[in-house]
């Protein structure tokens, strides 16, 4: 028969596996959707009378014919190395992730470098959107002037970076979740019986069973299942 305090540890590590579970696949899930739109030249869809235009971070299709991007543009660099850093950052976060063992006590490698990605992934998205649509905005009115009819939608690559970039939001919520409960595990009581209680003929035997002790006391508190 467990005790309270065994149950409730009981209790703890069931929630820590199934929170280091989703966590990691919110990750790997995560890590695919910012590969596919970091290469995939779908952000912005631009429409009009005479062409159609796909525009991503380093290619533009006109006509499903496709070329890179030339020119500099040092936003559109800018949110290159942005989501280059948060993919790289996310490969990190998911092979730590899927190297450690929560029954080991967990690294701090998947916390960290799940919340670079969210939010590195998240500055991408936000520099991107605001410097395109500015640029949109007057290539419209331009175009507009000419008796052009033209319009734009975001496409499915920035909608996949913004999916990625909550993904990773989760996974960090979930390893946060999984200290919190790895923090709120308590010890057993040492167990107390006649062999505690009598007296020794030396020094050096009390020594290693306190040390027996401990070390059957953290094996308890992560092997309860």
């Amino acid at each position: 028969m467990m005790d309270r305090n065994e149950y409730e540890n009981a209790e703890q590590v069931r929630l820590i596996l199934k929170y280091w579970f989703y966590s990691r696949i919110s990750g790997c899930v995560g890590l695919l959707f910012l590969f596919v739109t970091l290469i995939t030249p779908n952000w912005i869809r631009i429409n009009s009378t005479l062409s159609k235009i796909n525009l991503g971070l380093w290619n533009i299709c006109l006509d499903n014919t496709c070329r890179e991007v030339s020119g500099h543009a040092p936003i559109l660099d800018t949110c290159r190395i942005l989501l280059s850093i948060s993919t790289l950052s996310g490969l990190v976060a998911v092979s730590a992730g899927l190297i450690s063992n929560p029954r080991a006590g967990q690294s701090k490698w998947p916390l960290i470098t799940s919340l670079a990605t969210a939010l590195t992934s998240l500055l991408a998205i936000v520099l991107f959107s605001v410097s395109v649509m500015s640029q949109l905005t007057f290539f419209r009115e331009e175009r507009e002037a000419e008796e052009i009819q033209f319009h734009y939608v975001l496409s499915y690559s920035f909608i996949g970076c913004c999916v990625g970039c909550i993904l990773f939001f989760i996974s960090w919520v979930l390893f946060v979740l999984v200290k919190i409960k790895e923090s709120a595990i308590m010890p057993p009581p040492c167990p107390v019986g006649p062999e505690n209680t009598a007296e020794t003929d030396s020094i050096g035997v009390d020594a290693d069973r306190s040390i027996e002790q401990s070390l059957s006391g953290i094996g308890c508190a992560y092997g309860v299942m």
